[in-house]
């Protein structure tokens, strides 16, 4: 019973931030999604889901920027990208929360 509770929350969660992610693209993979979801069955499952994802979209981020730089600098300038002044919580966690907000 609490495994089952627990799926529908992991289900939930993966859901909710794959719409946030791809927005109106969402529903061109929603039936992907859900077969990915069904995959899902372990705590470590979806921690590792969030890993997965978090790459993913870190290392797409990170080719977008050095792209861009490459332009810049074929034009004469350079761009360097400035971290906030307070970063945020640096682990690659995207589902929940941090063990330290309970």
């Amino acid at each position: 019973m609490f495994q089952g509770m627990f799926q529908n929350l992991q289900s939930s969660a993966i859901k909710k931030h794959m719409f946030e992610m791809l927005g109106e693209r969402y529903g061109r993979n929603e039936r992907f999604i859900e077969r990915l979801i069904g995959q899902v069955n372990t705590k470590e499952d979806y921690e590792g889901l969030g890993v997965f994802l978090a790459d993913i979209f870190e290392s797409g981020f990170i080719r977008a920027v050095n792209q861009y730089k490459d332009q810049f600098a074929k034009m004469g300038m350079k761009v360097s990208i400035v971290p906030e002044e307070k970063p945020r919580d640096s682990s690659s966690r995207i589902f929940g929360h941090s063990e330290k907000s309970g």
